[in-house]
């Protein structure tokens, strides 16, 4: 399940991109970065994050390491990287 920002932030805010497994952890770093103002988008798996990273293009991904879905958080960031 991907969501996007509820708030609209600056134009030129930086982009972050959540991928977690745990709702309850992507929902509270999700809050707290949008209080500050940062576009945000969450993602569930590595797949549905590497995807949403095409069009939203993130400046920073917060991935869980220990991903229990199809990749871990490494090979996310590696695959977005490439």
């Amino acid at each position: 399940m991907t969501s996007e920002s509820p708030k609209q932030p600056m134009s030129d805010a930086k982009r972050i991109l959540i991928v977690d497994d745990e709702p309850t952890y992507r929902e509270y770093l999700e809050r707290f970065l949008i209080r500050d103002g940062l576009a945000v988008r969450t993602a569930e798996t590595g797949a549905e994050a590497i995807e949403l990273a095409r069009e939203f293009t993130p400046d920073l991904l917060l991935a869980d390491w220990m991903l229990r879905c199809d990749m871990h958080g490494i090979e996310v960031a590696e695959a977005i990287r490439n």
